[in-house]
């Protein structure tokens, strides 16, 4: 897809008519427009397998916290509940990131391949309308 998008404005013949000049400005706008895709997608996706790898560790609390840990609760209860309601939403908001992220990489890739077939397609019928 990159070659397709990067070759897509040169090598073009000079316009002749009003109609090529919009033909140009339509391949350049898709060129455009797939270059902003391809700079959202690359840290879209770097995120998306952040929070992957993310869902798949396990987190403890390290042996010199733990006495600490039982001195919090012991003297704030209610820290307590906070902790324990903070245990079980973080994972699911982690797993409701993780499918937000990788739903929107797709779509952004689905994007990024349809701006490079309409590339395609306008260079096409562009070049095939010149005359011989």
């Amino acid at each position: 897809m990159f070659p397709i998008a990067l070759e897509s404005v040169g090598g073009l013949p000079k316009p002749l008519y009003a109609e090529d000049r919009d033909d140009i400005k339509v391949i350049r706008q898709l060129a455009v427009y797939f270059r902003f895709n391809v700079a959202y997608f690359i840290p879209l996706s770097l995120l998306c397998v952040a929070t992957l790898l993310i869902q798949m560790l396990s987190f403890s609390v390290p042996n010199f916290l733990r006495g600490v840990q039982h001195d919090i609760v012991v003297s704030c209860p209610s820290s307590m509940g906070v902790a324990l309601s903070a245990a079980h939403i973080i994972p699911k908001v982690m797993l409701a990131s993780s499918i937000m992220a990788l739903q929107e990489s797709c779509y952004t890739f689905y994007r990024m391949c349809f701006n490079a077939l309409a590339l395609l397609r306008i260079k096409e019928e562009y070049i095939a309308s010149r005359p011989d």
